[in-house]
């Protein structure tokens, strides 16, 4: 009896240890896949030389992750065909984001997922080019990394997109850093001139919204990349890339316009202002006036020559292999506030001259108003050189093919942009002094209208 008893009290803890260690081994969490699947990805990537190596490599650690495997591998990216997914294997950024879809983190592999979603999407349009996945940025403000960059092909502009999944309770929590990031992509913007998108799958909140657009960066939310299962409010990646397109043609086409427009109105500021100093120097005679005067004139001219350099170093950023060049948004920067210090500088010594009874109130208004008519005649002039320029240029060039149609109208809309601005200025600045004359010979034949009347009547008196 003592030893059956003891044989299933022997039973009973043998099971109830069975199921304890059922319980513990059930309760452990999964083993990590990732730290063996990044080594031999490391290892596979620097042994794989061709295009078709690296997407066999791409398929095959995706099929392996936790959270992606062969669904995700054959539903988001078709399995990396190699008629379709026309983005290079070995474009910077894109083997680490393609590492982490095979991540144990769920939201590393969900955001890296949406990130190359549309940087598929981009490189299938046909009008961008991605560069770079990922890419680390720097500026005054510190470090971050721009999600994609990516560029306008037919115009050169880059641009940088920051891929984001972001429920608006987090986004009201991570409020500073939020604001912190598009600082630091407002500051990237300023300095090289690329574009910023701010992309957000959920809805983004108004806090968010009206921060980004006061500091020049665009955001756009509930970004999709696929047609099916859209709902209302829902933005078609489509669609999002036709008003990009659009945008940046516009752009492309204002900064043409007004790099042109200064260097016309520069070219007739610097022309006349040149004039002016040659008779300055030719009847110089040591006096205060004559300083005064040549300072305003040289003055002037300083400022004509800054705009002529500001407009063409702004053209230039046109051609699509110098877009972003800070050197020249640099140049063009720092000679347009040259060109309006000279003008400010110019009005100084015109009004020294004024107070120091060189020039009389009439000779003032004159000289004031010839400056700004021509400046405004420049404008007017440039803006319809460009158009008759850009419509000759465009028919000409259409001898030549659709290329030759884009490459005419370019070129045109610049060479009748400078000679519009060039005319308007000569032009404005005439017919200001015209307009400003004959409102002084009214006011001439009205006052000795009036004397004529006074001298009248005190004959007839007498």
């Amino acid at each position: 009896m003592i030893k059956k008893n003891l044989c299933l009290t022997l039973l009973l803890l043998a099971c109830c240890a069975v199921d304890v260690h059922a319980q513990s081994t059930a309760a452990a969490p999964p083993l990590p896949r990732y730290p063996g699947i990044k080594t031999q990805f490391n290892q596979s990537l620097s042994l794989a030389l061709t295009n078709e190596q690296r997407l066999r490599l791409y398929r095959h650690t995706v099929a392996q992750g936790r959270y992606s495997g062969g669904p995700m591998l054959e539903r988001m990216f078709g399995g990396f065909p190699r008629r379709d997914f026309n983005l290079l294997a070995t474009t910077p950024g894109l083997s680490t984001t393609v590492r982490l879809l095979a991540s144990d983190n769920r939201n590393v592999v969900i955001g890296n997922a949406r990130t190359l979603r549309y940087v598929m999407s981009l490189q299938g349009d046909g009008r961008f080019e991605v560069v770079g996945l990922n890419r680390p940025r720097s500026n005054s403000l510190g470090a971050t990394d721009a999600d994609i960059s990516f560029r306008h092909i037919q115009t050169g502009l880059k641009l940088r997109m920051e891929v984001k999944n972001m429920s608006t309770a987090s986004q009201r929590a991570n409020i500073g850093k939020l604001q912190n990031q598009i600082r630091k992509m407002a500051q990237d913007h300023r300095l090289t001139g690329e574009m910023q998108v701010w992309a957000n799958r959920q809805n983004v909140i108004p806090e968010v919204r009206a921060f980004a657009q006061r500091h020049g960066v665009r955001v756009e939310q509930r970004l999709r990349t696929g047609s099916s299962n859209l709902k209302n409010g829902d933005r078609r990646f489509h669609d999002f890339a036709n008003e990009m397109d659009k945008g940046i043609r516009l752009q492309a086409r204002m900064t043409t316009i007004t790099g042109s427009v200064k260097a016309g109105m520069g070219l007739y500021v610097a022309y006349q202002s040149l004039r002016q100093i040659e008779h300055d120097i030719a009847v110089y005679s040591g006096t205060q006036g004559d300083w005064l005067r040549i300072g305003e004139h040289s003055s002037r001219f300083v400022a004509g020559g800054s705009f002529v350099l500001a407009g063409l170093t702004q053209n230039a950023t046109q051609i699509p292999a110098w877009a972003n060049s800070t050197r020249l948004i640099s140049v063009t920067k720092w000679t347009g506030r040259l060109g309006i210090a000279g003008v400010l500088l110019s009005e100084a010594f015109t009004v020294g001259q004024y107070l120091n009874g060189d020039l009389t109130k009439r000779e003032f208004w004159r000289g004031q108003a010839t400056l700004w008519g021509g400046f405004v005649g420049g404008i007017a002039g440039g803006v319809a050189g460009f158009k008759v320029g850009s419509l000759s240029g465009g028919t000409f060039g259409s001898l030549f093919g659709p290329a030759g149609t884009l490459l005419g109208a370019s070129i045109g809309g610049t060479v009748g942009a400078i000679g519009g601005a060039f005319g308007g200025g000569y032009a404005g600045a005439h017919f200001a002094g015209v307009g400003d004359d004959s409102r002084y010979h009214l006011q001439d034949a009205e006052q000795q209208e009036r004397l004529a009347e006074f001298l009248t009547r005190h004959y007839q008196l007498q």
